[in-house]
């Protein structure tokens, strides 16, 4: 709102780093130097409300013949290492946990990708982008084969293996490229700045979006403008270079029949993709604002 404000910004970052500070604008700096926005204490009457309406849906769906799953994104500090520095209080693992207890109880399916994380050996930081609330591109492939397994194990529809395996995508980083939501708040200076990976597959694919345009995924989802000049100052790498992910589109060389509709925020931009390369329909529907 007033002229060169994110120079301001990032000398307030640079002078708070100096000084050993781990908070700024809201933010807070971990122990290991990720950047969290913390959350208070959610009641279990809110939280058990939020449950019930998710059990709702879940027995409507299930009565039209069609199958759902909770999948819950990580949160930025783990929970098995929170990294919290002494003194910073934080809820935000123990509101998942006790909602996914909810779930569990009222018999919805869940996928908790921090524990699917713990149990693969998994450091869940790897999977996160250090300035964003976001998990970065290789952590959308990784989602994807949890999910693609559980939808197997389900219908026993046969998928492409080849979209699992990270053997099969060439994978190229924008080194210090991307600037998150919470590094936007405290500055380049203050946390640093994070890569940017691009997945893009070797093999061929064949999809149609609304607009009756055939072609490749990366063709039709991918936007390589925000990758040719680094722009400090906009939060959106992530986003604009996904942003053509989140839609509806028709796979025409898919081994199934299945359709598949994601309710989800911005954390599915690096997820569709795959799912659209794995199923024969996709659609998506926001749940932003």
């Amino acid at each position: 709102t007033f002229f060169e404000k994110f120079r301001f910004v990032n000398l307030n970052g640079a002078v708070r780093n100096l000084l050993g500070q781990r908070e700024m604008n809201g933010v807070v700096k971990l122990n290991n130097g990720y950047l969290l926005t913390t959350f208070g204490y959610v009641s279990d009457e809110y939280l058990q409300e939020c449950a019930d309406s998710v059990a709702v849906f879940d027995r409507y769906l299930e009565n039209r013949g069609t199958r759902l799953v909770y999948a819950s994104t990580p949160y930025t500090s783990s929970k098995y290492d929170p990294q919290l520095p002494a003194g910073v209080s934080d809820y935000g693992n123990d509101n998942i946990d006790r909602f996914l207890e909810m779930l569990d109880t009222l018999d919805v399916d869940t996928i908790d990708y921090r524990e699917t994380m713990h149990q693969d050996g998994i450091d869940q930081y790897d999977m996160m982008y250090k300035t964003d609330h976001h998990w970065n591109t290789e952590a959308g492939l990784y989602a994807y084969g949890k999910l693609e397994r559980y939808i197997v194990e389900q219908t026993g529809c046969d998928v492409d293996e080849r979209i699992s395996d990270i053997g099969n995508y060439t994978i190229t980083t924008y080194e210090k490229w991307h600037l998150g939501s919470r590094g936007q708040r405290v500055g380049r200076y203050f946390a640093g700045i994070d890569d940017f990976d691009l997945i893009i597959p070797n093999f061929d694919t064949s999809i149609r979006n609304d607009a009756g345009e055939v072609g490749s995924m990366q063709n039709l989802v991918i936007n390589m403008q925000p990758l040719n000049n680094r722009e400090y100052t906009s939060r959106y790498t992530y986003d604009w270079v996904l942003d053509g992910a989140c839609e509806h589109y028709v796979n025409l060389d898919c081994r199934n029949d299945l359709r598949i509709l994601i309710i989800s925020d911005s954390s599915s931009r690096v997820v569709c993709p795959y799912l659209m390369m794995g199923f024969h329909e996709m659609c998506f529907v926001s749940t932003e604002s």
